[in-house]
Parts: structure tokens; sequence; C-alpha cells
């Protein structure tokens, strides 16, 4: 498959990523995001859960905090 091929598949979806400021590599944080809510769930401060996944994935703190604010931002399609 040649990339324009997946480019005129997936059109809509990426004017839609496009407009609302999300990146197409974004799809990486998604199983941290997930892990975000289940930390949450356990009582540990906001600040300890953005540390304990920054060292899970190998990212910075400011990363995890960027990446929640992004992915709970309401988007209007």
């Amino acid at each position: 498959m040649k990339a324009i091929e997946i480019v005129k598949i997936c059109r809509d979806i990426l004017k839609m990523l496009s407009k609302s400021d999300i990146n197409v590599r974004d799809w990486r944080y998604v199983d941290m995001y997930n892990d975000y809510h289940e930390l949450k769930r356990t009582g540990l401060k906001i600040r300890s859960v953005a540390q304990e996944l920054a060292d899970r994935y190998d990212i910075s703190v400011c990363t995890v905090f960027r990446t929640i604010k992004k992915f709970e931002k309401e988007i209007d399609m």
C-alpha cells in the first residue's frame, strides 16, 4: 500500500485531527492515558501519578500533563 492510499482512506479523520491540534503520533500515548485514570483511581496525588507514568513510558512529566490535557479537551465536530 502506498502512503497516498492511506491518506485518501483517512482524509476526513486526518482533517479533524489537524483542526483539533491532535498529532497523528499521539496514538503512542493512549495506553499511558488509560494508565493515568487507573492510577488516579488508587488515590495517588496527580503529581505522583504523572511521575510514575513518566518513568514507566520514558517521557517527561510535562509530556504526561500536556497529553492528558490534550486528550481531555472537547472537540467540536
